[in-house]
């Protein structure tokens, strides 16, 4: 891609051709390649009309949530879910804090800590089986083995770990716990969703299906994640 620019550019575009020149040793306004990417993953944690995730105590906000804007999302305007929802979900977090005082009988949060020296192999090789399935052409042939690659990447981890007591290794580990919880959630709609809509394209499926125009809440429970329509 080439195009003409100004000899002095908005401070946005500046900020971002410095960002590209550091990161890729080349300015953004010499021969630059242009290639499709999935835009956005426009679902997120469901919130009701006060931010909360339906676990007491628990609100959400921001991109990490979905559903409001339906199947697709231009750029920018995630303002209403930063500021919109920010400030309710502000609001309701105080109004439960302050119902809610801790207190020296409080449990403590326990956890496995372990840590797998394979965590970062595992994080690379998942990037990579997210990149080749489930981006902007998505097929039942390759979702079934990002599937398959999803569940062998977490019984590699299982088996690796072991008790350690450094919480920096240890939340690297758990970090790469969730990346594959997360995959697995989005794997498991996109395969849900046999047909064409918004940023989400089946190869195998090109078309809209009126029948399914409604949103999917992803659950997870005993280990078991499943797609239904939202209620």
């Amino acid at each position: 891609m080439t195009y003409d620019l100004p000899d002095v550019l908005p401070e946005f575009m500046q900020t971002y051709f410095d960002w590209f020149t550091d990161t890729f040793g080349s300015s953004p306004a010499e021969d630059v390649r242009i290639a499709p990417y999935a835009h956005a993953s426009n679902g997120g944690i469901r919130i009701d009309a006060n931010a909360s995730c339906g676990i007491a105590g628990l609100f959400a906000c921001g991109e990490a949530t979905g559903g409001m804007h339906g199947a697709d999302r231009l750029g920018g305007l995630s303002s209403a879910n930063g500021l919109v929802f920010g400030h309710i979900a502000g609001r309701s977090a105080a109004t439960w804090a302050a119902a809610h005082p801790l207190g020296p009988s409080s449990p403590d949060v326990t956890f496995d800590a372990t840590f797998s020296p394979l965590a970062s192999d595992v994080m690379r090789d998942l990037r990579h089986a997210m990149s080749e399935s489930c981006l902007v052409i998505r097929t039942q042939e390759g979702l079934g083995l990002a599937r398959a690659t999803i569940s062998a990447f977490g019984e590699r981890l299982a088996r690796s770990s072991r008790p350690c007591e450094d919480w920096r290794e240890v939340a690297a580990t758990i970090q790469v716990h969730q990346s594959l919880v997360s995959a697995n959630a989005l794997v498991t709609a996109m395969l849900a969703r046999t047909e064409s809509r918004g940023a989400h394209y089946r190869a195998d499926f090109s078309d809209e299906d009126a029948t399914q125009a409604r949103p999917l809440v992803i659950a997870c429970k005993n280990g078991e994640v499943s797609a239904l329509p939202a209620e």
